[in-house]
């Protein structure tokens, strides 16, 4: 388990540098609480970075088709 350990503090600090502080420390307690198997905890995670998955997706495309009209859609 130990190991497990190191590498969610691994992940954590190659989070801070490329990512965010809060990123990082989401995925602590994430990895936390998988080793606790608190399940509702780790459940929340994914749901919270599935929907901002989906809202950084949106975004770009939103904002892709704003920069360049050709590949707008037309109704």
């Amino acid at each position: 388990m130990s190991n497990l350990r190191t590498g969610a503090k691994w992940s954590a600090v190659a989070a801070v540098l490329l990512l965010s502080p809060v990123l990082a420390f989401l995925m602590v307690i994430a990895v936390e609480a998988l080793i606790d198997s608190d399940y509702p905890s780790v459940q929340g995670f994914v749901l919270a970075m599935a929907l901002v998955y989906i809202l950084l997706n949106l975004s770009i495309d939103i904002l892709y088709g704003v920069i360049d009209p050709r590949a707008a859609v037309s109704a």
